[in-house]
C-alpha cells in the first residue's frame, strides 16, 4: 500500500494533510485519510515545515492494520523525532575530524 500526498490546508496553527492509499492492482479502492500536525508544537521541536508531509506519511505507513482515516501527528511523535535528529547531528559532529591549524614553519613545508 501507498500512500499519496494530495494536498494540505491550514487554520490557525492546525496543519491538515489529505492523503489517498492506494493498492496494487487495477480494482482496488482508493481510500483517504487526514493527518493533522501542530505547526507551532513543530517550530517548538525544530521541525521544518517541508518535512511535515514525509513524517505524516510515514506514521500512516506505520501504522498497525486498521488505520484510523484521521490521525493526529501529535507531540509524542515530534518529540520522538527531535531526539532522533539531535542523535544523529551529535554522530556526525563525532566523526568530523577537528580542525587543525598548521603552524607557518610546517605549513610552508606542505
Amino acid at each position: 500500500m501507498d500512500f499519496i500526498l494530495l494536498g494540505f490546508s491550514q487554520q490557525n496553527n492546525m496543519r491538515r494533510f489529505f492523503f489517498e492509499r492506494t493498492g496494487a492492482g487495477q480494482g482496488t479502492v482508493r481510500e483517504q485519510f487526514t493527518v493533522d500536525a501542530d505547526t507551532g508544537l513543530a517550530r517548538r521541536y525544530k521541525i521544518a515545515m517541508q518535512d511535515l508531509p514525509l513524517l505524516c506519511r510515514r506514521m500512516l505507513e506505520h501504522a498497525d492494520g486498521a488505520v484510523s482515516r484521521t490521525l493526529i501527528f501529535g507531540e509524542a511523535q515530534m518529540c520522538s523525532h527531535a531526539g532522533t535528529l539531535a542523535s544523529e547531528m551529535e554522530a556526525r559532529a563525532l566523526k568530523k575530524k577537528p580542525f587543525r591549524r598548521h603552524s607557518p614553519a610546517t605549513a610552508a613545508q606542505v
